[in-house]
């Protein structure tokens, strides 16, 4: 499942967007098989593919970039009511944006 969500002024002009899918953007792991994998690296009986989204692909205008970070997260689990969860997967040796760090602890 794909979620994408896109931000726009009055003007109709393209501020954000995120997509979201129902599995982490890992390519080491089996997009049917996320959740054992996700067991067997963390402590939560609570996340499964009905509940939780991962955030892979995220832009946004520069001096916007908290308040679309914000607005399309808000706006995420506005969309889906079962959702509880949301995602991001970084590479080991890499950091988010400061915006999308704020948002999500390690």
């Amino acid at each position: 499942a794909v979620l994408a969500i896109t931000l726009t002024n009055k003007s109709n002009e393209i501020m954000g967007h995120g997509a979201f899918l129902d599995y982490p953007n890992i390519p080491e792991v089996d997009q049917a098989e996320w959740e054992s994998w996700f067991d067997e690296r963390y402590v939560s009986g609570q996340v499964n593919s009905l509940n939780s989204l991962f955030l892979h692909y995220f832009v946004s205008q520069s001096e916007y970039i908290l308040g679309c970070t914000l607005e399309i997260v808000r706006t995420t689990f506005n969309a889906v009511p079962d959702l509880h969860f949301i995602f991001l997967a970084v590479p080991a040796k890499s950091t988010p944006e400061q915006a999308l760090g704020y948002l999500f602890k390690p």
